[in-house]
């Protein structure tokens, strides 16, 4: 599925309502090496240990970006697509809440935070400030 799927309006809605955590998705091959790829795009890198891989990746990104590659990074429409089929490496989250966390917790717990939203939403349930507030009694 591209950008072109989801109308503009429609994405605008989703980015006022959820913040978004993209990770590199980074899995060791058959040949005991790794692999970095960010979601959603066709391209990988390959290096000889794990760090070296998230190296190359960021490396590579940059250098597409710097080219004007227009598939630098992951795109426009991830957000959409993650919220009808999980996409590994997205992560999604009510966007009240990681407000709150950006100015009242460190980035471990906001991580943390972009992963409970998912494992809940998975589940079928929310995850707002209320309920993180609630949660955190």
């Amino acid at each position: 599925m591209d950008d072109s799927q989801h109308d503009e309006q429609t994405l605008r809605a989703l980015y006022s309502q959820y913040a978004i955590l993209i990770e590199p998705v980074i899995t060791q091959t058959g040949d005991s090496r790794w692999r970095a790829q960010y979601p959603g795009l066709d391209w990988s890198v390959v290096a000889d240990t794990e760090e070296g891989a998230g190296e190359e990746l960021a490396n590579e990104a940059q250098r597409r970006h710097d080219n004007g590659q227009p598939d630098a990074q992951p795109p426009h429409d991830l957000l959409a697509r993650h919220l009808e089929q999980p996409i590994a490496g997205v992560f999604a989250m009510d966007l009240e809440l990681f407000v709150y966390l950006r100015g009242n917790v460190g980035r471990r717990e906001t991580e943390r935070a972009f992963a409970e939203a998912e494992r809940r939403r998975a589940a079928g349930r929310s995850y707002t400030k209320d309920d993180y507030l609630h949660d955190q009694g």
